[in-house]
């Protein structure tokens, strides 16, 4: 995993990682505005503290920026919505388009609601249909099952 020092330090609580102006700025638009802004505090420093993620989310981040596979991660769907509302932040589109590919896959009964939510929140057009679909495909009953925080969280999700 080891691709020689860096120039960028990605600091998350008491953890880092550090990566590669270059590589980040292939995936994300927003790090690449900040990396190429001398403005920026992250480019004077060569540190970008994130603290409204977990370190896992950003080193997941990381790893995928140079092609590695993180899809043990993502079996647990939380580690993906997670990961979702970092691509979603950071304007990766396609780290975005990997997780709506991977979590299409993955829509059951069980798990739609949870899917849908996110990715109605973060601008993961496919997965949000895909779950709508998946939803209406469905028998009457089984539509009953699906578990909501509320009606109104259905109703405004269908609407959208």
């Amino acid at each position: 995993m080891y691709h020689g020092a860096g120039d960028i330090k990605f600091v998350v609580g008491s953890e880092s990682i550090t990566a590669h102006q270059f590589f980040i700025s292939l995936e994300s638009n927003a790090f690449k505005a900040m990396f190429e802004n001398p403005l920026f505090k992250e480019n004077q420093s060569g540190e970008i503290l994130i603290d409204d993620f977990q370190f896992q989310t950003v080193q997941a981040f990381v790893l995928f920026s140079y092609g590695h596979d993180i899809g043990q991660l993502l079996e647990y769907p939380e580690n993906g919505m997670e990961l979702l509302r970092f691509a979603d932040k950071y304007d990766i589109k396609n780290l975005m388009e990997t997780l709506e590919e991977f979590y299409l896959k993955k829509i059951t009964k069980y798990n739609v609601s949870f899917l849908l939510s996110p990715a109605s929140r973060y601008n993961a057009g496919q997965l949000r249909e895909g779950c709508l679909k998946f939803i209406q495909a469905l028998p009457q009953a089984d539509q009953s099952c699906i578990a909501f925080s509320g009606a109104e969280e259905m109703r405004d999700l269908l609407e959208k």
